[in-house]
């Protein structure tokens, strides 16, 4: 739109936001428009749409033609139609043009092509995942027509960091399928993991997992209500009423007791139009207490056979002024000490019914309004009536006078409710005197009144009971210039639409219009998931009544596969050209959305562990079913199922449907006939050409275009909202028996949490899978789909639940993970479903030989068994149809990924059950986490590489030493981590939009030289440039010159206009940068240039980092030519050139500068041409010491940065920037290897500035350097004080051309001994090897920037820790505050608060003190609250959230809370925490810091510049 000369923006939300449309006429008469998908698929058919005759419309790149379209109806060329093209299979991904001819005029529109031969689905058998658990993953490839696809396809994942850790080619076979599993390591990031599946000529799938510690819930909470919404309206007292309910997976009632929690949600004033509601009023953010909820009732409750029944009173205060009610449920189980909640709604109507009404968006001069009505009571109540729907016609230019007297409809009471539709005639007022539709723009207010006077401008339409009013909508005038209309039924008599045995659908509609349309043939449109399925002729059958044509449509067509999603039917007719038209919404019938049945059952409905059961499956014959049985407890964790439905299917192949590429020379108001054509078919209408000015819009008096205002007490259907959390599997092996009593047949050990994923080929429609239960207390579900190599695909939805259960069981209860010395409590429960009492069941507990623990009551030592620890034994009753519960506590003696805990129970061997079970306890390392790495860059290596391992390995707290050797195939090594996340739109201040502006240019640069910039991240790459682009414009000065705030500024600055020139003219290989702008810019440069050749510094620069070295005059002389020459190379900017050569000779005659300026000023000498880029790589090589260039910079950083001085890693990149062009370029690559050995662990620099310019020289290099890689390392591992005869093999991993793009690595096996790490690698080519070692450590040796501090207090200032906790940690600069370190302060930081075990945080109740904007974000990991602040406060700024135990752990060991730069995580601070620290002796909440009152920073000033540019390719990656 940018392009167009005229926008009008009166378009209406409702067709702006609700829809997107192709696009059609022009405004008022049927000239030119050309409307096309913005994206099209090689391999498959696109359809473009053109309102007239067109010829010739092709698809082309360049001068070759791709395609040419085929018009759905020769015989009809002046009918708008669809133009279809078959897209070759073969069309590489990229921009091409659709053109045409209609007359005299050429008409073009630029569309994307991407990959579509096939579509990819891609599913998982969960969504969440522990570490150490496999991911089962199917790919399904199927045709465009839904058949199955033989292929190679491709399967990646990518960690958090955004390091591509795995990658495997898999062929699908003859149905479509290809498994996949993918490991994960026990020892891995945890957060969300990237599944993408790419296949020659397909779109690609991708998918986002979780991997994290948790706990499977035991149980389910449900709150039942009689009734969703209750009628308060003068009554003094509300009873709230209902039932709470919980059950085990497994089907049976819950005891225990229930906490039932309600709070108040206010009203708050909506009106609805076809975007959803909006907020009156201005301005109606809610408040957090708003959000939250007004408290009004705590009540606790005992559950009896799993249910408890309330009733609370509320009086009409406490209820004042509410909307709804919100009731919380959170249920403890005394049998196996865990807790589950659940939240349900309750409605509060102000009146004695409820209102839902749909109505016309707007009406359309001459024809009639259709409204439908639906009224029922509100809660328990009924209806009196009588109900009438009162219209009132307003009229003149802003609806301010009555048109005639209200119109009153009566509405039916039947069945206790009203649910009617109703037509509403307008009056007949109107007269071409005193109404003209088109009122030129330039006319006066008291011209448009008059010609306006008798305009039919709204309705409003009112629903009543007697006098009173229910609710009411205001309908405003539909603009149309030719004063005609037409309209679908769409209540009064629905659109219908039907299906027949072949698949074939048949749409039968009603329309009216001012036109007769007697015997006139029409056109219909229909799309169905935003893609256009048929257009074709119609013919119009009826008569004129009354001045108004009322008919009957029908046609078929054959839509292929279809979802339940409603077609989208467009109608158009034209007379003496004069079009009209409409759209609707039609149900697909249930027999066109599948092509054939497929179903999974079990055999029974309830089974023992470890039983036999049957799962019947039934499809289509030659067809194959992939099953995919689940965990309940999964599903109430909320990792619903990630199986492949339909729904997917049909996601994958129509994907996300942009906004369409129109030809629109101009665009108008909207007129709304034009808007409907083919609003059927996309979305959002964009109106064409006009020859006359554009009219002026008609003020119809309505808050707004189509939307109706409903009051406090109308109902409007939202898609229901998920909740869950949850907690822990019921892992187990093990095995034992006891004589007296019922023998131990088998120990359960099968414990899965999701089951069957496999296939299963289908001979002649049905077949049986033999299988036995898994030993979970669950209970199991299917999903199921099929393809058949001819018939497609069909989904099988889901089979109804399989209970395992047994009469007698045992379970344990523990924590996720515990840390190395914690006393954790372990409950052992025995649970009896039978319905007698079971008396001396004997209870047997073996701990792993990694535990000590002293036996108590009722248990007592047994005799050791052989590989186990503590044995302890006990007698316990067990009531009928109850639970035996007990604890012990433990303490593990060593860190483990599994310490088992074995659990046995035998009843009596005349009752006959028995059961036994086995869990592993997580332990890990106590401390805090200390990281080191080491990276190295290979070229054609030869020679081992020997890297000394850290001495921390050595002294690090027991389990915690890790060593993890990598290797991956692209120069940049780690930088590739979150490389994508630099991608970001540019804010804040003139200096900080260029800061984030920048490393999109070089991002997208660096990815299109390795053939890595996909057409997505380019768009996104475009889009932001384009935003920063414009963004940057309002800090530009009258001169053309730039600064940081602009025309507040007193003048624009040297070096800042000099950054803009340089950047936006290597942007200008993504966007449009126009030339004017950096002829200005460079015309203002010029003026500052010395009559000898040197710029003068003119203008502040905040943010000096930016300026990297060229601070000095000849430093930004240097850096300003180099910006002048960079534009005349990208723009016909002669002045420029001349001004950067007469710079160059300026630079040539200085002397004694540093080397950084030394390098700056050889670069713009020879970008100038001044120098030959062989001599300036030998001048620039003749600066550099060893294998870098020094600055000679002595670093003010402290020891904790472990970093080179700032300006060594810039002055290196510029070194090698003028040394890669040159035919000395492998010079370039030892200065290579120490640029990414200078890498942090994150792979950034120093500086965002030193991060750009090493990723510009890097990203050069790789260019250079492309080519074949075929590398093989053989790691070893050396011991501390051993010799290379004892080294231990790690592994050996290789790099080629197939895989350089993954991050492969190998583990130390024993890293505790420290020592060395050998890489013996040979081969050719590129690759970067890097050493990552890890261990925890008791305290922090040396001083921090940054310091935190946490502390934990009881609710009722008790001692110890309680069930719940007040947490509040502070964090704050160390030091004084300088200008510097201000500027660091300004970004992003993390607060992260360590939690004792068995605690977690709810996140809900977080806030920052005396802030309200401070946090951003909150994420709960294993054992901390990571809190996202934008800024770390100068005074510091405490966070306080409430922490609630979910296991019982004694002796807890401390737990390491840190605050640190999100960008630099080296600037940070540190506090390991223990429970006499945690908690005062009175148990409140002491700290070092007081509350901060200062307002936080504003973040769209130039002071919130962001540590971004301090440090990390990870930029911006967790927004």
């Amino acid at each position: 739109l940018q392009h167009l000369p005229c926008l009008c923006p009166q378009s209406p939300p409702g067709q702006a936001i609700a829809m997107r449309a192709f696009l059609l006429m022009l405004c008022g008469s049927l000239g030119l428009q050309l409307s096309c998908p913005a994206t099209m698929s090689s391999g498959r058919s696109s359809s473009c749409y053109a309102s007239q005759e067109i010829t010739g419309l092709t698809l082309t790149q360049g001068e070759t033609v791709i395609a040419t379209a085929v018009a759905s109806d020769p015989a009809n060329a002046d009918a708008p139609r669809l133009f279809e093209f078959a897209i070759p299979s073969d069309t590489a991904p990229n921009q091409y043009m659709v053109t045409g001819t209609a007359g005299s005029d050429q008409v073009q529109v630029q569309v994307q092509v991407v990959a579509g031969g096939g579509v990819l689905v891609l599913g998982t058998d969960k969504a969440k995942y522990k570490p150490g658990q496999d991911i089962l993953t199917r790919v399904l490839c199927l045709s465009t027509e839904l058949k199955p696809v033989v292929t190679d396809v491709t399967v990646s994942v990518k960690n958090p960091e955004d390091l591509k850790i795995f990658q495997v080619v898999q062929q699908t076979d003859v149905y479509g399928v290809a498994v996949v599993s993918i490991p994960v390591a026990t020892e891995t990031a945890q957060g969300g993991y990237t599944i993408s599946a790419s296949a020659a000529g397909a779109v690609d799938a991708e998918g986002v997992v979780t991997v994290e510690q948790y706990v499977l819930p035991k149980f389910e909470v449900t709150i039942d209500q009689p009734q969703e919404t209750v009628m308060v309206q003068g009554v003094d007292t509300l009873k709230v009423t209902g039932v709470i309910s919980a059950i085990y997976t497994y089907g049976e009632p819950v005891p225990g007791s229930a906490l039932l929690e309600i709070s108040g949600v206010p009203k708050v004033t909506q009106w609805f139009g076809w975007g959803g509601p909006m907020m009156m009023g201005g301005d109606m953010e809610p408040t957090p207490e708003e959000e939250s909820g007004r408290q009004l009732a705590s009540v606790q409750l005992t559950m009896q056979e799993g249910k408890a029944e309330f009733e609370v009173e509320l009086s009409s205060g406490d209820i004042s002024g509410l909307a709804s009610l919100v009731l919380v449920a959170n249920v403890s189980d005394p049998a196996t000490g865990t807790r589950q909640s659940a939240s349900a709604d309750l409605g509060l109507s102000w009146t004695e019914e409820e209102l839902e009404m749909e109505v016309d968006p707007e009406f359309k001069i001459g024809l009639p309004v259709e409204a439908k009505i639906k009224i029922t009571p509100a809660g328990s109540g009924t209806l009196s009536g009588p109900y009438t729907v009162k219209t009132q016609w307003y009229q003149g230019e802003y609806g301010s006078n009555t048109a005639g007297e209200p119109i009153t409809t009566a509405l039916t009471l039947a069945d206790g409710m009203v649910d009617e539709a109703v037509s509403i005639a307008a009056p007949d007022t109107e007269t071409s005197t005193c109404c003209v539709a088109r009122v030129a723009a330039d006319a006066t207010w008291e011209q448009r009144q008059e010609q306006r006077s008798c305009c039919l401008a709204r309705a409003q339409i009112q629903v009543l009971a007697g006098d009173r009013e229910v609710g009411s909508a205001c309908v405003g005038r539909g603009f149309t210039v030719s004063g005609q209309g037409l309209a679908v039924s769409k209540y009064v008599n629905a659109p219908t639409a039907t299906a027949a045995a072949d698949g074939a659908v048949t749409v039968q509609m009603k329309v009216l219009s001012t036109l007769d349309l007697t015997g006139t043939q029409g056109h219909v449109a229909v799309s169905a998931g935003g893609q256009p399925r048929f257009a074709g002729a119609v013919e119009f059958t009826g008569a004129v009544t009354d001045g108004v044509f009322a008919g009957d449509v029908e046609f078929s067509f054959q839509p292929g596969l279809l979802t339940s999603a409603p077609l989208r039917v467009g109608i158009s007719a034209a007379q003496d050209r004069v079009a009209v038209a409409d759209w609707a919404e039609v149900a697909v019938p249930a027999a066109a959305s599948t092509t054939f049945d497929t179903s999974a059952a079990w055999n029974t409905s309830e089974c023992r562990p470890n039983d036999p059961v049957g799962l019947g499956v039934e499809s289509k014959a030659g067809s194959k079913v992939f099953l995919l049985a689940v965990d309940k407890a999964v599903e109430l964790l909320g990792a619903k199922v990630a199986a492949i439905t339909s729904g997917s299917v049909m996601s994958a192949l129509l994907g996300q449907d942009p906004a369409p590429a129109t030809f629109t020379p101009r665009m108008c108001p909207v007129d709304i006939e034009v808007t409907a054509m083919l609003t059927m078919l996309h979305g959002t209408a964009v109106h064409g050409p006009s020859s006359e000015p554009c009219p002026t819009t008609f003020n119809n008096g309505c808050p707004s275009w189509g939307e109706q205002v409903f009051d406090d007490d109308m109902v409007m259907e939202m898609a229901p909202g998920m909740a869950g959390d949850g907690a822990a599997e019921d892992r187990a092996e093990g095995g034992g028996s006891a004589g007296g009593s019922t023998a131990i047949k088998r120990v359960r050990t099968f414990f899965p949490e999701t089951w069957v994923h496999e296939g299963v080929e289908i001979a002649d429609g049905e077949a049986t899978v033999d299988l036995r239960a898994p030993d979970s207390i669950t209970s199991w579900r299917v999903a199921s789909f099929a393809t058949h190599p001819e018939d497609g695909f069909s989904d099988g939805g889901v089979s109804d639940w399989l209970v395992v259960k047994k009469n007698m069981f045992a379970s344990l209860s523990m924590p996720a993970f515990v840390v190395h010395q914690e006393l954790p409590t372990i409950t052992l429960t025995i649970q009896n479903l039978l319905d007698q009492p079971l008396t001396q069941v004997l209870v047997t507990c073996r701990l792993d030989e990694g535990f000590a623990t002293n036996w108590t009551s009722p248990f007592s030592s047994s005799d050791p068994v052989a590989g186990w620890g503590p044995v302890g034994t006990a007698r316990v009753d067990v009531p009928a149809k109850g639970f035996w519960t007990g604890s012990i506590r433990v303490q593990p003696t060593q860190v483990s990924a599994g310490l088992r805990v074995y659990l046995s129970a035998q009843a009596d061997a005349a009752v006959g059950e028995s059961d036994a079970l086995q869990r592993m306890l997580l332990v890990k390392p106590a401390g805090k986490r200390v990281e080191k790495a080491q990276t190295r860059m290979l070229q054609d290596p030869s020679e081992a590489i020997t890297l000394d391992l850290p001495d921390g390995l050595t002294t690090g707290t027991p389990g915690s030493p890790f060593v993890r050797v990598s290797l991956v195939g692209d120069i940049l090594g780690s930088a590739l981590s979150n490389l994508e996340g630099l991608v970001q739109v540019p804010t804040g201040c003139g200096e900080q939009t260029m800061i984030g502006l920048a490393p999109n240019v070089y991002v997208g640069a660096y990815l299109q030289s390795r053939g890595r910039l996909g057409t997505d991240l380019q768009a996104r790459i475009v889009r932001n440039i384009n935003v920063g682009v414009q963004r940057e414009l309002m800090y530009r000065h009258s001169n053309g010159g730039f600064s940081a705030f602009g025309t507040q500024d007193p003048s624009a600055s040297t070096w800042l206009t000099a950054y803009v020139v340089k950047v936006f003219s290597e942007a200008a290989q993504f966007v449009t940068i126009d030339a004017a702008l950096i002829e200005a810019a460079t015309t203002f440069l010029i003026t500052q240039q010395t009559d000898a050749g040197s710029f003068t510094k003119l203008g502040r620069v905040i943010h000096e980092d930016m300026m990297g070295g060229a601070t000095d005059a000849t430093g930004l002389t240097a850096f300003v030519s180099l910006a002048l020459s960079t534009a005349a190379a990208s723009f016909d900017l002669p002045a420029a050139g001349t001004a950067a050569t007469k710079a160059a000779g300026w630079l040539a005659q200085q002397e004694g500068a540093q080397v950084y300026t030394k390098l700056i000023s050889i670069r713009a000498q020879a970008a100038a041409g001044a120098m030959t880029v062989e001599d300036a790589a030998t001048a620039a090589l003749a600066l550099r010491t060893g294998d870098h260039w020094s600055s000679a910079q002595v670093s003010t950083q402290p020891s904790y940065y472990n970093m080179p001085a700032t300006l060594d890693v810039e002055a290196t990149a510029y070194g090698m920037l003028i040394v890669v062009p040159s035919s000395q370029s492998g010079e370039a690559v030892p200065s290579a290897r120490w640029l990414v050995s200078q890498q942090n662990d994150r792979g950034g620099f120093a500086s965002t500035q030193d991060t750009v310019v090493a990723l510009e020289a890097l990203s050069a290099l790789a260019t250079k350097l492309a080519g074949s890689s075929a590398i093989t390392c053989d790691i070893a591992h050396l011991a501390s004080g051993e010799d290379w005869t004892t080294a231990v093999a790690v592994g050996s991993i290789t790099v080629n051309d197939d895989n350089f793009d993954v991050v492969q690595s190998a583990d130390v096996a024993a890293p505790e001994g420290g020592g060395k790490v050998r890489l013996d690698c040979s081969g050719t080519g590129v690759a970067v090897a890097t050493v990552a070692a890890k261990w925890n450590v008791d305290a922090q040796d040396e001083p921090e920037p940054l310091q935190v501090t946490a502390r934990w207090a009881s609710d009722d200032g008790g001692d110890g820790l309680q069930e719940t906790m007040q947490v509040r940690a502070c964090a704050s600069p160390r030091e004084e505050v300088t200008e510097e370190t201000r500027n660091l302060l300004a970004g992003y930081h993390i607060l992260s608060v360590g939690l004792f075990s068995g605690y977690s945080a709810r996140e809900s109740t977080v806030v920052a003190e005396g802030y309200e904007k401070l946090v951003m974000r909150t994420e709960q990991s294993s054992g901390s609250l990571e809190v996202y602040l934008d800024s770390l406060p100068e005074g510091g700024v405490c966070v306080a959230f409430v922490a609630q135990r979910d296991h019982m752990v004694e002796m807890v060991q401390p737990v390491a809370s840190a605050v640190f730069d999100y960008y630099e995580p080296s600037r940070r601070g540190e506090e390991v925490l223990n429970m006499e620290v945690a908690m005062d002796s009175e148990g409140q909440i002491t700290t070092s810091l007081a509350p901060s009152t200062t307002a936080a920073p504003d973040s769209s000033g130039c002071a919130s510049l962001t540590a971004a540019l301090v440090v990390s390719l990870g930029l911006w990656s967790f927004l």
